[in-house]
């Protein structure tokens, strides 16, 4: 890592202006080891537009590190003419900094949408209408020839309360169709072949059914608000009991029928087998529910009956059957009070030291797992065993008695290549404080006393795919 970061030089612009005194930074959004995003006003504009800025230092990066931060830029700029993804509006350069400035998004990430607020448990209309613009926007993407490689809700933005979501964070997006950077991205949201692989040692792996993979956990998270395993690799006891049985999500979570299939399709070992994007939507526009109906739920697995119980109101749930499988220990010590429609829930927040908030753990006994043969049939004569994959250092380990380990977590995004836990490190979006956001904010303006545009000193000099021979990054 360079010694000149943001993270080291402790520098602070709040306050300042720039771009010939239009933008003025108002407070930090989010802070990373080489740039710091703020949130900033067009002083210009008639009435206040918020903006969203990355800051970017240019000294102190080596040439590596250069042609990501150029990479990034080049990339997203393509990719944001899209609606769904965050739209870049201008790159230049100032003193010793790159300014990004960029749409600003006043109601978070889908993650604080999904784990916070619960906006779409249970709403099979907005889950469909959210997960509809992923799905486009990443098809876009890589019908230019992107392939983002970190896609979490960490890195999908909100607005609207929610129901409209744009697509951030190209940080380690790429052009490449085949990568050698093994380990690239969230650990949660890891394909197996972009560890290594599970049957073989791979020498590559494929950065468009990667991201395929990823669409499939947030089709999880959004569903059930929670992840389907912690990750994808040999050492995870809920994956290889999938990899056992490919229905086996059913058996611990609340999901429909349909929605497992569809689940099936982007989570294929085989990385050519997976649903491909146009499918998947005509999959999405198709189905009914999402999640387990109250008949399904009197007879599923107590584990799909806690998970379902985390997320609904406490009447929802039919008292537990007696199974002769999987076991869940549930532990409910308080409710959580919907103010606005007076119904008592149980939170799904786990082991949480507020009052108010339900204590909840859910863990799968191992005995069940000791009885189950995971040795997956060979492939091909060298497929004999999983390949170990060492588990990234973001990754906390199972944890015995407290921790949900399918519970929704933040994670660092993580390139092998970079030797840094980012190349780029793109800062988390954290809200601002309710005395700075402005609701209704508006769109970006060019109205008022605009200085003349200063001209952007990095961009992409066509129009064009970087599949081209022609793309160029200056």
């Amino acid at each position: 890592m360079p010694s000149n970061t943001f993270a080291t030089s402790g520098r602070d612009l709040v306050g300042h202006c720039i771009d010939n005194g239009r933008l003025e930074f108002l407070s930090v959004l989010g802070l990373g080891a080489y740039g710091v995003v703020y949130l900033a006003v067009d002083l210009h504009a008639p009435k206040p537009v918020y903006l969203a800025v990355k800051c970017l230092l240019r000294a102190g990066l080596d040439s590596r590190q250069r042609h990501f931060q150029r990479r990034e830029i080049a990339l997203h700029q393509l990719a944001s003419r899209h609606p769904n993804v965050v739209t870049m509006h201008k790159v230049f350069e100032e003193g010793d900094y790159i300014f990004v400035v960029m749409d600003f998004c006043d109601e978070g990430d889908l993650f604080g949408m999904i784990t916070e607020r619960q906006r779409y448990l249970g709403n099979d209309h907005l889950i469909k209408k959210v997960f509809l613009q992923i799905v486009d926007a990443v098809e876009y993407c890589h019908s230019m020839g992107i392939f983002h490689r970190d896609l979490k809700p960490e890195n999908i933005l909100c607005t609207r309360d929610g129901e409209r979501i744009c697509i951030a964070d190209f940080g380690l997006a790429t052009s490449e169709r085949m990568s050698t950077d093994f380990g690239c991205g969230s650990t949660f949201y890891l394909s197996p072949e972009c560890q290594g692989g599970l049957f073989e040692r791979l020498d590559h792996y494929s950065t468009e059914h990667n991201d395929l993979w990823s669409l499939g956990v947030i089709l999880v998270n959004l569903t059930c608000g929670r992840n389907p395993w912690r990750q994808a690799c040999p050492s995870d006891e809920t994956f290889r009991a999938f990899v056992h049985n490919p229905d086996f999500l059913r058996t611990i979570l609340p999901i429909s029928h349909a929605t497992n299939n569809i689940l099936r399709g982007l989570f294929a070992l085989e990385p050519r087998e997976r649903t491909s994007l146009r499918e998947l939507r005509r999959q999405i526009l198709a189905i009914d529910t999402f999640t387990m109906t109250e008949d399904e739920l009197r007879t599923a697995h107590s584990a799909a009956r806690a998970a379902a119980a985390a997320v609904r109101p406490v009447h929802a749930v039919a008292p537990p059957q007696p199974q002769p499988a999987l076991k869940i220990q549930v532990q409910v010590s308080a409710m959580d009070l919907d103010p606005v429609n007076d119904v008592r829930v149980i939170s799904p927040r786990v082991w949480s030291d507020e009052s108010g908030f339900a204590e909840f753990e859910a863990s799968i006994e191992p005995s069940v797992f000791a009885q189950i043969d995971f040795t997956p049939a060979a492939p091909n004569a060298h497929a004999q065993h999983y390949r170990q994959v060492p588990t990234p250092c973001e990754t906390p380990g199972l944890v015995d008695g407290h921790q949900d380990p399918c519970e929704m977590a933040t994670t660092s995004s993580r390139s092998s290549s970079s030797g840094d836990a980012s190349p780029i490190s793109t800062p988390e979006f954290r809200p601002v404080d309710a005395h700075t956001v402005v609701r209704n904010i508006p769109a970006w303006g060019t109205k008022g006393k605009a200085a003349p545009p200063q001209p952007d000193l990095l961009h992409v000099q066509q129009p064009i795919s970087p599949l081209s021979p022609t793309f160029q990054l200056i």
